[in-house]
């Protein structure tokens, strides 16, 4: 599989950081190298990311998307040629940054071989937009943050403790105006956030997270004590691509999260990594690595009373030619 490459934004002091120090804590065994965009000529931020060390990288000038054919992706091939490459890639984008042209400068072909965009994450302070509301203030009348709502793939939600339950609704209510619910996490519901992000893919070393460090685990998907539950599909056969793209979208409202290598009938030579985050769907050319092995292999993840893992696996099982049927 490709190295996953998670982008975390949002605005100025919204707990940026914070969040990359909870991944990297949470996911302690798994090598991760962390891109830090910091904002001016002294790299703070990446002397507050705990535990990578080395492979903590710093992008400078501010903002990533100025420059997204040189540091960035310089900088994700030089840690990928490294002797001992990283298991996923996670890229602070400094609070300017408009993380809609990091996304897309990170769907290049050349680089999505090697390292793959997992998801964009946002996160917003939900004390300053509460603040804003109350001043009358419009928050997402400022183009930078809307578009970073906008353009992720989740928003976690930061700060909420210092808000009453009433105004937390309030700010909830704003953003569900804007943002699909389930794609919204709070900071109980963001606890779970790395294994959702870096423990879903088929083949991926999720074996190496610890068992008390990240409550989601795709192949867990009784666990009641997870917000998640998911559902692991494979078959040997390839499938046709008409019937699965119909059952993607009969179930795209309740997918948080998918991802595998698909085969498809009259291209079994050519496997394709799939890739859907909330909204946002990408398909593109399998690693080389992926090449050797047979069939689809596919894993899908939603919140638990949402998600229906019997009904996506009964409708994978359609996807299939007759005579062959998947195995969840």
């Amino acid at each position: 599989m490709a190295v996953p490459v998670v982008v975390v934004g949002g605005f100025l002091g919204a707990g940026k950081t914070s969040l990359i120090n909870r991944i990297v804590n949470r996911c302690a065994p798994l090598r991760l190298s962390v891109l830090v965009n910091d904002f001016g000529a002294l790299a703070i931020d990446s002397d507050l990311i705990e535990q990578a060390g080395e492979r903590i990288v710093t992008l400078k000038n501010g903002c990533v998307c100025c420059s997204l054919q040189g540091d960035l992706l310089a900088s994700i091939r030089m840690v990928l040629s490294r002797p001992d490459p990283p298991d996923a890639v996670l890229v602070e984008c400094s609070g300017v940054s408009r993380i809609g042209a990091v996304r897309d400068a990170l769907l290049d072909p050349v680089i999505w071989q090697a390292a793959a965009l997992e998801a964009v994450v946002c996160v917003a302070d939900a004390a300053d937009m509460a603040a804003d509301m109350a001043a009358d203030g419009g928050y997402f009348d400022d183009p930078l943050r809307a578009a970073s709502i906008r353009d992720a793939d989740l928003v976690v939600l930061s700060k909420t403790d210092l808000l009453s339950g009433a105004v937390l609704e309030r700010v909830l209510a704003a953003l569900h105006a804007r943002k699909r619910a389930d794609l919204i996490l709070r900071p109980a519901d963001a606890a779970d956030l790395p294994g959702l992000l870096l423990a879903a893919a088929p083949g991926h070393a999720r074996a190496t997270v610890p068992r008390q460090g990240a409550r989601f685990r795709a192949e867990d998907g009784a666990d009641a004590s997870s917000l998640f539950a998911s559902v692991s599909w494979r078959s040997a056969r390839a499938l046709d691509f008409g019937t699965f793209q119909a059952a993607i979208q009969r179930h795209a409202a309740t997918i948080l999260r998918a991802k595998g290598i698909l085969r498809l009938h009259g291209r079994e030579a050519a496997p394709l990594l799939f890739q859907m985050v909330g909204q946002r769907v990408t398909v593109g050319p399998a690693p080389a690595r992926a090449a050797g092995a047979d069939g689809t292999r596919l894993v899908f993840i939603g919140r638990r009373g949402r998600i229906d893992c019997a009904a996506i696996a009964a409708d994978m099982d359609g996807c299939v030619p007759p005579g062959t049927t998947g195995e969840a």
